[in-house]
């Protein structure tokens, strides 16, 4: 017999199954929705053992309602990597995390630890590119959102942990909160010295540094850090 022969498939019919199901199913598939998931990629590089990787999400208002029935949602992350030997590999990872609607809920159950870190590594990649003002504004107000969140947490132990999480991410900032301030200190100076005529007085001409923020000036700070500030900006991106 050729492999190429047609043959004759019966139809057997499946018990406890009729043209009623299969209509309902039909009319359920069609009633479904479907919706365009938004997507973020990122080039990471090289990985070790330790690395991070955060994601931001935003809250769409406009469709809040329309999700008010929605008890959990679901999250995929695609890794795209070579092994050591070039053997590209795709690793595919899906958790399922609860929602709430409740603000206040959300906000008692933060994590602390997630959001301290995520705080350290925003300023340090605006300190790394040289947006010194924008870098120490992000870590300010991120220490004030911390402690101001925590205080208003009813549960006691819960509070105890946000604020300990929150001095530590205070004093692990702090370091590089002042090499930044630092060598603004010495920008104003020199700022003022070009500005300032020999006979007029001290306050003449102080610029503000927000006002000198340009791709210029993020250049000339990179050249300008220390060792010290150097290596410190390096390992605190790396938390």
């Amino acid at each position: 017999k050729s492999a190429l022969s047609p043959t004759v498939n019966e139809f057997v019919p499946v018990a406890g199954r009729n043209d009623d199901d299969d209509e309902k199913q039909e009319k359920k598939a069609a009633s479904r929705k479907l919706y365009v998931i938004d997507t973020a990629t990122q080039d990471i590089g090289n990985v070790m053992k330790d690395s991070t990787i955060f994601f931001e999400y935003g809250v769409r208002k406009e469709r809040l309602q329309e999700f008010k029935q929605l008890k959990r949602m679901p999250f995929q992350v695609h890794i795209l990597y070579h092994k050591m030997d070039g053997t590209k590999m795709l690793r595919v990872i899906t958790q399922s995390m609860q929602t709430s609607f409740d603000r206040k809920q959300a906000r008692h159950n933060l994590d602390y630890e997630v959001l301290s870190r995520y705080g350290t590594r925003i300023s340090s990649k605006l300190c790394q590119l040289g947006d010194y003002e924008a870098a120490r504004a992000s870590t300010n107000a991120h220490a004030r959102y911390m402690h101001a969140n925590a205080m208003t947490n009813p549960f006691a132990a819960q509070q105890h942990q946000q604020l300990h999480h929150t001095g530590v991410y205070v004093n692990s900032n702090i370091g590089l909160d002042f090499q930044m301030q630092q060598q603004q200190a010495s920008e104003i100076q020199q700022q003022s010295a070009m500005l300032q005529p020999a006979t007029a007085p001290a306050s003449y001409g102080t610029p503000n540094t927000w006002a000198m923020r340009s791709p210029a000036t993020y250049t000339s700070r990179g050249a300008q850090r220390s060792d010290q500030f150097s290596t410190m900006t390096f390992a605190m991106k790396k938390k």
